[in-house]
């Protein structure tokens, strides 16, 4: 099934230079954190399969 945008909204400019600056604060707070590289990634604990369970409306 196919789903198309429904959602339309516009952000100032103003807001949009807010939002940056927020970003950008948020990416100075946390420059401490590390990345992982993809053989970190892959040398981590993965969890098992289990078959979903599905839940339907009441």
């Amino acid at each position: 099934m196919k789903y198309t945008n429904q959602i339309s909204a516009t952000i100032s400019n103003k807001d949009l230079k807010e939002i940056m600056e927020a970003i950008g604060f948020i990416n100075e707070k946390l420059s401490d954190l590390v990345s992982l590289s993809d053989e970190e990634l892959s040398a981590l604990p993965k969890m098992e399969k289990i078959p979903s369970i599905s839940f339907s409306r009441i």
